[in-house]
């Protein structure tokens, strides 16, 4: 997928250099929905049983952003890293995303992706190229760089979907 069908984001278009600003600005975004995420029931209401609640796309916003930062230090130490997939349904099962404090998630949330992006802006520029496996991907072999944009995607995409979830319009693209 070169683009995203639901956000519009482009995988070719955003330079993997370039991450570390577009998460900057979206973690600002996030910080925003503080107030609202503590004031409204609806943060912890799905809007449909097969689409997650404002807290649960928190949460996975949460560990993706972790997951990621794990997934870049285990694509430096080896040439040849095979990432696994993140499973997020079973990961929000296992972890009661629906049950967390919205508070806590949002400042780990925040803390996780300020921890990635000095990760990506430590870098070295032959480093966003070095290849990384994804057996449950087509095409499978991506690069660090796919996944700093990888994580851009998320973090812009969910947060549209946690500004519907409490009612509003996705009222920013970010990318």
């Amino acid at each position: 997928m070169d683009i995203c069908p639901g956000c519009g984001f482009s995988y070719v278009a955003a330079p993997s250099t370039a991450a570390t600003g577009e998460l900057t600005t979206l973690l600002k975004a996030y910080r925003e929905l503080a107030t609202e995420l503590a004031a409204t029931e609806r943060t912890y209401r799905r809007p449909t049983p097969a689409t997650w609640s404002p807290l649960e796309y928190l949460c996975h916003v949460r560990d993706g952003l972790r997951l990621q930062h794990a997934r870049i230090e285990v694509a430096l130490l080896s040439t040849e890293a095979t990432l696994l997939p993140m499973l997020a349904d079973d990961l929000a099962v296992a972890e009661r995303y629906a049950h967390q404090d919205p508070d806590t998630v949002l400042s780990d949330l925040i803390s996780s992706g300020h921890r990635l992006i000095q990760l990506i802006d430590s870098l070295r520029d032959e480093q966003h190229e070095r290849p990384v496996e994804f057996p449950k991907l087509t095409p499978s072999r991506r690069t660090i760089g796919w996944i700093a944009r990888h994580a851009v995607h998320e973090v812009g995409h969910h947060l549209g979907d946690i500004q519907r979830g409490l009612g509003r319009a996705a009222d920013r693209r970010i990318f």
